[in-house]
């Protein structure tokens, strides 16, 4: 959304000095409508990013979130009210003058050629000629796998494993929404009840989502009967995809698929190791941090 405010009028603030001369120098908006007596941050028209003050605090708001603000005591503070985008990215990096942008799904600042994950937020101390200093910024974890538990979970399902490659080899590989619409009959469910083995479905907590997961893995690891290892096998694979009336699937990308839903349910393969704060690391397995909580 930022693209059509690149021209954005913000002029960049590096001191609390500035913010809040910058503050005292604009005047409000008149009138009587929604915006009257905000003060805007760049273009007068351009009211998504403000100026306003919190007690002795300047801060720079964009949509209602202060994702930038001044103290009188030279510490800055960021923070993205829980918006990861390239809007924010964009707003710090016009506010500031630093990198910003968003990788690995979170939004990452540079300060003085270090990297560093905002997560839930960082300060900042006012430089001299423009520079920064940070005072405080949290390590996050991240996430690996140890290999060897994955492998003997592989192990456990090995059977099923084999059946689900050849069963997608057979198809060329198309399934069509007829069969799982039946599937699911067969199974006790209909299409818009909540029956997918996402990792994330809409709108719904992990904790509502593993107990159809262990369902899943109760089926798969035991013998096939009467097509039941099919019907698993459709139910995993149009997950996430049920509006779709085809669905092409490679055997690689199921078998990743799998592979998720082995590491959900068995969070204990997940090695944890602690990224010190100015250091970028990708952390590949972030998605699975709420299945490790839960089981915690």
């Amino acid at each position: 959304m930022y693209g059509q405010f690149r021209n954005s009028g913000i002029t960049r603030l590096y001191s609390y000095a500035k913010a809040l001369q910058w503050y005292k120098d604009t005047p409000p908006i008149r009138g009587d409508g929604r915006n009257a007596g905000l003060r805007p941050l760049g273009h007068r028209n351009k009211m998504q990013f403000q100026l306003r003050m919190q007690g002795d605090a300047v801060e720079c708001v964009c949509y209602d979130t202060p994702v930038v603000t001044f103290h009188p005591d030279g510490i800055i503070a960021i923070k993205d009210g829980g918006y990861v985008s390239q809007t924010t990215a964009h707003f710090i990096r016009d506010v500031l003058g630093l990198g910003a942008s968003v990788a690995d799904k979170d939004l990452v600042i540079s300060v003085n050629g270090n990297d560093y994950r905002l997560k839930s937020g960082m300060k900042l101390k006012e430089g001299e000629l423009g520079t920064y200093e940070v005072v405080e910024s949290a390590p996050h974890d991240v996430y690996h796998i140890d290999r060897k538990k994955l492998n003997a979970l592989r192990k456990q399902v090995q059977p099923y494993r084999t059946f689900l490659v050849g069963m997608i080899k057979m198809r060329e590989p198309v399934f069509e929404i007829d069969e799982l619409c039946e599937a699911l009959v067969e199974m006790g469910h209909r299409k818009g009840d909540n029956w997918g083995v996402e990792l994330t479905p809409w709108r719904q907590d992990v904790s509502q989502v593993l107990p159809r997961l262990q369902a899943f893995f109760e089926v798969i690891s035991q013998e096939d009967k009467e097509g039941n290892w099919y019907r698993a096998s459709l139910q995993m694979l149009w997950s996430g995809d049920s509006y779709r009336t085809k669905l092409h699937v490679r055997v690689d990308a199921a078998l990743r698929r799998l592979d998720d839903l082995l590491i959900a349910t068995h969070p204990e393969v997940l090695l944890v190791s602690q990224c010190e704060p100015g250091v970028f690391q990708k952390n590949a397995y972030e998605r699975f941090r709420p299945y490790k909580e839960l089981k915690a």
